[in-house]
C-alpha cells in the first residue's frame, strides 16, 4: 500500500524582516521538535536518555524567558549534539530565517594547532596564520566547550564542530569568550611573528571567500578538480590509478556507472600496481550507487597480481562514504590510510530529512535510518586507518601530499606482525616477540590500529602449546595496554587459575565484572555469557577456599 505523506510548510511571522518570537512561541516550537523527533528519528535515545533529552527541552522552554532568541538557538544546537549522531544537528549559521553573524574566516584543526585556511578577500593576509586566541582567550582552552555544539558522533566529528562553530559569534558569546559581537580581536601567528588583529563579523552571504588553494597557481593534481563529484588520474611514474570521490552522487555529464567502467578499463589498460580511492572529502550521498565500482575493484584484485587497493579516509569521510568504506572492506582487501573517519562504521544516517519549526522557521536535520554495514558485533567510534598519516599544517599550506607519498612508498610486509610475534614466541623467546609488539604499538602510523584481540588469540595458542608463563607475560602486557578489554581480562584470569595463582584469578574475575559497562567492543550477548561464567567460577573458587 502506498502512503501519501503531506508535509506542512510553516511560514514564520516576520516584522520588517525580523522574526518575532515569544516564550509561548518557543514553547510551541520546542514541544513540536520534541514530539516530531520522537516520531521520526530512527532511535532518538541511542546515546542520550529519554529523561535527559526531555529535561533538556524543558530547560530550553524555561530559558526562553531569559535568553535572547539567538542565544536560545545556540543552546538548542548543544542539546541536539547530545543526541550523538552526525546527522542530527542544528547549525545556527545555515538558517535562512535567522542572520547569525560570523567571523569572516574558515579554520582547520591540525595536530599542531588551529589555522586559517580561507577568509573574506578583505582579510586575505590572514590565510595560513595560526589562530592562537580570540579576545585574548587561548583557543586550546575553549576547544572542549565549542565542540559541545553542533556535531557530536565521535572525537573527529567534534573536530569538525570545533572548526565550524568557533567562528559563530553567538557561540563565542555563549561560552563567555566575547561580549562585542561586531568587532572581534584575534591573536594570530605567522612568519612575521605574533600579533593581534580585529576582524568585523558579518553574515555568511556577505563574505567573498578566498582560500589558500585559490592563491596558488601551480596546484598538485589532487587539488585541481575539487569541485567535481568524482574524477580519475593515472600516475605513470608511480604506476598508480587515482580516483577522487568527493560525493556519492550522479554527475549528470558522467554517470557513476560510467566511472566504474572507467576504472575497469584502466585496470586493463594501465595494469596499475596501486589503485587509490580518495574519500577524505566525501560527506555522503547515495551509497546504493557504489556497487558497480565495488565490482571494478574486485576485478582489479582478481586480475592484477599483487595489486593493492588504498582507501584514503579522514574526519570528513561521513554518511554514505562510510557505507562505501564498509562495502569495499566486505568484498575486497583494502588498506585504509589517513585519519579516522568522522562517523561510526555502524551509523544513524539519511541527512536529507529536515524538521522545520512552525514559529521560528529553524531547519533541523535528523537521522531517519540506522545502517549496520560492519555487522551486528562491531561498535567502534570510527573506521580506523591501517596506516595513520596526519597532515601537518606546513604540508597542507605547501600542498605536500604525505598520504600519497606513503602510498607510493608502501610495500606489503613479507609477514603479518601477528604471525611474526607468534613465530618468535614459539621458536625464539617471548622477549623477542614482545619487542616486535612494542615496535609496532609505538610506531605513529599504527596509532589507530588495534591488534589486541588478534594478540589475545596468539597468547591463547602459546598457552595451549604448554608455554604457560610466556602466555601469561603476553596476556599481562595486553591487559596493561587495554585495561577495559573484558575478553583479555577474563582470559588472563583463566590462565591464573591454570597456574594455580588463585588470589590473582579471583581478583581479576571480580575486576572483569566491572569492565562490561566500559567495554564497547564485545557484543552484549557475549558479555552476559561471560558474566554468568565468571559468577560460576567465583562461586566455585570461593567454595574451594
Amino acid at each position: 500500500m502506498t502512503r501519501l505523506i503531506v508535509f506542512l510548510v510553516f511560514v514564520p511571522l516576520c516584522l520588517n524582516g525580523q522574526i518575532e518570537m515569544t516564550p509561548t512561541k518557543w514553547k510551541q516550537d520546542l514541544t513540536y521538535l520534541h514530539k516530531t523527533l520522537e516520531e521520526r528519528h530512527a532511535n532518538l535515545y541511542h546515546s542520550i536518555s529519554k529523561e535527559d533529552f526531555g529535561n533538556g527541552i524543558e530547560n530550553l522552554i524555561r530559558l526562553s524567558h531569559s535568553l535572547d532568541d539567538k542565544e536560545l538557538i545556540v543552546r538548542m544546537s548543544e542539546l541536539l549534539a547530545r543526541v550523538g549522531d552526525a546527522h542530527t544537528w542544528l547549525h545556527p549559521g545555515y538558517q535562512d530565517s535567522w542572520e547569525f553573524q560570523r567571523l569572516p574566516i574558515k579554520l582547520n584543526y591540525f595536530e599542531d594547532g588551529l589555522f586559517i585556511t580561507a577568509t573574506d578577500k578583505a582579510y586575505k593576509d590572514l590565510i595560513g596564520s595560526q589562530l592562537l586566541a580570540i579576545n585574548s582567550i587561548d583557543v586550546k582552552g575553549i576547544k572542549s566547550q565549542i565542540s559541545q555544539v553542533g556535531y557530536n558522533e565521535n572525537a573527529f566529528t567534534q573536530l569538525i564542530s570545533y572548526d565550524r562553530f568557533i567562528v559563530i559569534t553567538e557561540v563565542l558569546k555563549r561560552f563567555g569568550i566575547i561580549d562585542d559581537l561586531r568587532h572581534i580581536p584575534l591573536t594570530i601567528k605567522n612568519e612575521s611573528g605574533t600579533k593581534e588583529v580585529v576582524v568585523n563579523a558579518t553574515t555568511l552571504k556577505n563574505i567573498d571567500w578566498l582560500s589558500h588553494s585559490d592563491i596558488e597557481k601551480n596546484l598538485p593534481i589532487v587539488y585541481k578538480h575539487n569541485d567535481s563529484l568524482y574524477w580519475t588520474h593515472y600516475n605513470k611514474i608511480e604506476h598508480t590509478y587515482y580516483v577522487q570521490l568527493n560525493s556519492i552522487d550522479e554527475d549528470e555529464n558522467h554517470s557513476f556507472k560510467q566511472l566504474a567502467e572507467d576504472v575497469l578499463s584502466a585496470t586493463t589498460t594501465y595494469k596499475p600496481k596501486k589503485l587509490v580511492i580518495d574519500l577524505r572529502r566525501n560527506v555522503g550521498g547515495n551509497s546504493r550507487l557504489v556497487y558497480p565500482l565495488i565490482y571494478a575493484l574486485m576485478h582489479y584484485e582478481k586480475t592484477i597480481e599483487d595489486g593493492q587497493i588504498f582507501v584514503i579516509i579522514g574526519r570528513w569521510t561521513l554518511s554514505a562514504s562510510i557505507v562505501t568504506c564498509a562495502e569495499i572492506h566486505k568484498y575486497c582487501n583494502p588498506i585504509f590510510i589517513g585519519e579516522p573517519t568522522g562517523a561510526k562504521p555502524n551509523l544513524y544516517g539519511e541527512n536529507s530529512h529536515r524538521i522545520t519549526l512552525p514559529n521560528s522557521g529553524l531547519s533541523i536535520s535528523y537521522s531517519s535510518e540506522y545502517f549496520k554495514p560492519f555487522g551486528p558485533f562491531i561498535d567502534e567510534d570510527w573506521i580506523s586507518p591501517h596506516i595513520y598519516v596526519p597532515i601537518p599544517s606546513q604540508d597542507y599550506f605547501s600542498f605536500k601530499q604525505p598520504i600519497l607519498e606513503a602510498i607510493y612508498q608502501y610495500e606489503s610486509p613479507r609477514k603479518h606482525v601477528i604471525d611474526e610475534i607468534y613465530e618468535l614466541a614459539m621458536n625464539a623467546s617471548i622477549d623477542a616477540a614482545l619487542q616486535v609488539y612494542f615496535k609496532f604499538r609505538d610506531d605513529p602510523k599504527n596509532k589507530y590500529v588495534d591488534i589486541s584481540n588478534d594478540l589475545r588469540r596468539v597468547a591463547g595458542k602459546i598457552g595451549r602449546n604448554e608455554k604457560l608463563d610466556d602466555s601469561r607475560r603476553l596476556y599481562e602486557q595486553l591487559h596493561l595496554d587495554h585495561p577495559n578489554n573484558s575478553l583479555i581480562s577474563v582470559n588472563l584470569a583463566q590462565l591464573y587459575e591454570d597456574l594455580k595463582q588463585l588470589p590473582k584469578a579471583i581478583a581479576l574475575y571480580k575486576k572483569t565484572l566491572g569492565l562490561f559497562s566500559r567495554d564497547r567492543k564485545t557484543d552484549n550477548y557475549l558479555k552476559h555469557y561471560i558474566e554468568d561464567y565468571i559468577t560460576g567460577r567465583l562461586r566455585t573458587l570461593d567454595h574451594g577456599k
